[in-house]
């Protein structure tokens, strides 16, 4: 016996079912309503697994400021030159190499093309299911988070 995640009932019989496109356990009288959409175990695989699928990013390299000055200083040119090259003022690229400016992808792109460098990475990113992947509190390291102090209010509801 659960508690009914869309109504709050407590101690019913809930099954797994899709609510505004999250999984939930929700009651019978939720989904007969139409408030939830059951889905049947294979159902539920299925969607993990497209969920767990990994999922490519992009983002700017953060020693960006420091790939633009050596390339800039490599090619022997001013920040005129680069600026004149990028079509862009030279206080642009002053801002860039100094960190007060984080550029744009399209800037980036266009930046990675003029100097030949890379400044934009790839990584991937993973779905962590919170059912299985339960982190334990480690008050060694002196972290504690917000949400260490609410998984600890939840255990003592328990």
């Amino acid at each position: 016996m659960n508690n009914c995640a869309v109504c709050n009932k407590k101690e019913c019989e809930t099954r797994e079912a899709i609510f505004e496109g999250v999984l939930i356990k929700a009651c019978s009288n939720c989904i007969a309503l139409g408030k939830a959409v059951e889905i049947k175990p294979k159902e539920i695989e299925e969607k993990i697994l497209e969920l767990q699928k990994e999922e490519e990013n992009e983002m700017i390299v953060p020693d960006f400021s420091s790939r633009i000055k050596n390339a800039r200083l490599k090619l022997n040119w001013t920040e005129e030159d680069l600026a004149n090259k990028m079509y862009d003022r030279i206080i642009t690229i002053r801002n860039l190499e100094s960190n007060k400016l984080v550029p744009t992808f399209r800037m980036a792109k266009n930046i990675e093309k003029i100097l030949s460098i890379k400044l934009i990475d790839t990584f991937k990113a993973y779905y962590v299911n919170p059912e299985t992947h339960k982190p334990s509190l480690n008050l060694k390291d002196g972290t504690l988070k917000i949400g260490d102090l609410l998984n600890i209010k939840e255990k003592r509801k328990v």
